[in-house]
């Protein structure tokens, strides 16, 4: 049976339930923050453009076939070509949910083939991702890095979304023993997951705000190992990456998703 996770009992309901947990109590007070600064006139400063930041991942754009080869690959790889099995037993698993994901546009999947291609290509076996969702990335991840690899996600349930044991569901249970899961918001859930680096790849996909990127990205850079590729998507959103990449001094590669959306990488020197 359907959900209707559009309705307002529905949605009033999950939100409730989230703001029970505790975990959850520094987003709301940060959506509050920036409410409040909207209503009293302050706005979003400048810094936040998306025009800029559309701009800035324009001037650093490569087709993801070249971008991969930056690294020293020899060309892209697809997950889905590649594990075809795994792919289409989770398609089965969400088709199968009664909330109606993509509706709701969380069925979809991120730059996978990028993301695949560094972590098998590169043979990373320590990997950090924020932002987990029905578990797309965490799923190529798993399989990308072998047996003998290690995956660590953080995520913030949805707030307007009951629950949370729909996250990851693309994670088939053969592949969970090398996953641990942290079900946090990025406040709560990062120091978390950073006691268990370095790590030599590093996924972000998890707040989309300028101030949660700028507060998250140093956190990370200095968690991943000499070496190691530190990833994000949507970095057109605002300027947080191109500031970031300015603060540590490296030209980042972008890749185009959509009309006006970018992914973009950078390697940490030696």
């Amino acid at each position: 049976m359907q959900v209707d996770v559009t309705s307002r009992g529905y949605r009033t309901r999950a939100l409730a339930g989230h703001m029970l947990n505790p975990d959850m109590w520094p987003f709301f007070v940060d959506k509050a923050k920036g409410r409040l600064r909207r209503l009293t006139g302050q706005g979003r400063p400048v810094r936040h453009g998306a025009e800029s930041a559309i701009a800035y991942g324009g001037a650093h754009e490569m087709s993801a076939e070249d971008a991969v080869r930056t690294l020293g690959l020899p060309g892209l790889r697809d997950p889905r070509v590649e594990h075809p099995d795994a792919f289409e037993a989770a398609d089965r698993r969400v088709a199968a949910h009664p909330v109606r994901f993509k509706e709701l546009g969380l069925a979809g999947a991120g730059q996978l083939d990028v993301i695949y291609t560094i972590v098998a290509g590169l043979s990373r076996r320590r990997v950090l991702e924020t932002g987990v969702a029905l578990g797309w990335s965490s799923l190529a991840i798993l399989l990308g890095m072998g047996p003998d690899g290690r995956l660590v996600s953080v995520d913030m349930p949805y707030p307007y979304l009951a629950g949370g044991s729909w996250v990851g569901m693309a994670v088939p249970p053969e592949l969970a023993g090398r996953w641990k899961l942290i079900r946090r918001p990025d406040r709560a859930g990062l120091p978390q997951a950073l006691k268990e680096g370095p790590f030599d790849f590093i996924h972000y996909d998890s707040d989309k705000a300028y101030e949660g990127r700028r507060r998250a990205y140093p956190l990370l850079w200095r968690a991943l190992a000499p070496g190691g590729v530190l990833m994000s998507d949507d970095v057109s959103d605002n300027l947080a990456w191109a500031d970031f990449c300015k603060d540590v001094g490296l030209t980042p590669v972008a890749v185009r998703r959509g009309v006006h959306g970018f992914s973009s990488f950078i390697v940490k020197p030696g």
